[in-house]
């Protein structure tokens, strides 16, 4: 019987933004540095897990099986969170039943009675797709008691964040989960996938001096095809975000990230042991909207 690499779940990751990403970035950094090919994801001691950290392992996990790993959840006599992650569809996620379209979609509304969505993955490009992202943002809409005016950032932020993967990380597939807090009143908001990452999505047009320099081009604007053609969109979701609705956003792909609030910006680079297979985007959305918001303020032309 060969011996795992064992990656000790936390017990809890608590409510500061950057906790349970840092947490999720020394996981990685444990993965990395682990040369076994069995790992197993110890969940014993584990309580109160952020979704941030829970979204980003379910796409780590499916990139490390599309490498030849063998995956194990240890979840020991922990009841509680087993029933937990059973519920959000961990690791492997919500996803279409495309002989049954209709009743997967009638499954995924279950939840607009619960404060949160199950851990969907979705195939890009696809018209299935557009479906669950649309009962998604159904799903919010009524778990946060909002408008359709009131939806307008949040129906953007997974629209433009979701057509990246189909449009510049060349993966078939992505992951989506959200977790709404009404005693503080905000949702964590995790999308990430497995593809090819900021940096290379611009080799062939750009030569990025590092993975950093790719992200900050991408955070201004650049396109991958050059010229005037659509970029990421980074730049709208950060001002409307951040600017806008008073969030933070926290941007990792392969070896760099970026981190942006009121109160500080900026760009890090990280080892190569610490490097997310794709892009990991993290949002948290403030459900208590600004007066002076208006949408269409931060919509480009």
């Amino acid at each position: 019987m060969r011996m795992p690499c064992i990656i000790k779940i936390p017990i809890r990751t608590h409510e500061e933004f950057g906790y349970s990403i840092a947490k999720l970035i020394a996981l990685v950094n444990q993965i990395r540095t682990c040369n076994l090919t069995d790992i197993e994801f110890d969940f014993t001691q584990a309580r109160m897990i952020n979704p941030f950290f829970l979204g980003g392992l379910a796409c780590i996990i499916s990139s490390l099986e599309k490498e030849g790993k063998v995956c194990t959840i240890n979840y020991g006599n922990g009841g509680s969170i087993k029933s937990y992650l059973n519920t959000i569809c961990f690791p492997n996620g919500f996803s279409l039943n495309l002989e049954d379209v209709r009743g997967s979609l009638s499954t995924l509304e279950n939840y607009k009675y619960r404060t949160y969505i199950p851990i969907v993955r979705f195939k890009t490009g696809t018209l299935q797709s557009e479906k669950i992202l649309s009962t998604i943002s159904d799903l919010l809409r009524f778990q946060l008691g909002f408008t359709q005016t009131e939806l307008q950032p949040f129906s953007y932020f997974i629209g433009e964040l979701t057509a990246n993967i189909y449009e510049h990380s060349n993966a078939s597939e992505g992951y989506v989960f959200a977790q709404y807090y009404p005693k503080t009143n905000y949702v964590d908001f995790c999308i990430c996938d497995a593809g090819q990452g900021i940096y290379n999505s611009f080799l062939g047009t750009f030569t990025p001096e590092s993975e950093a320099h790719a992200l900050q081009l991408a955070m201004s604007g650049n396109s991958t095809k050059g010229g005037d053609s659509r970029g990421f969109g980074l730049t709208t979701t950060r001002d409307m975000l951040v600017r806008g609705l008073r969030g933070k956003l926290f941007i990792w792909s392969g070896s760099a990230s970026f981190v942006q609030s009121t109160e500080n910006e900026g760009i890090m680079s990280m080892d190569k042991t610490k490097s997310f297979p794709g892009t990991f985007i993290a949002l948290r959305l403030p459900t208590i909207i600004p007066g002076s918001f208006n949408f269409y303020n931060f919509i480009e032309g």
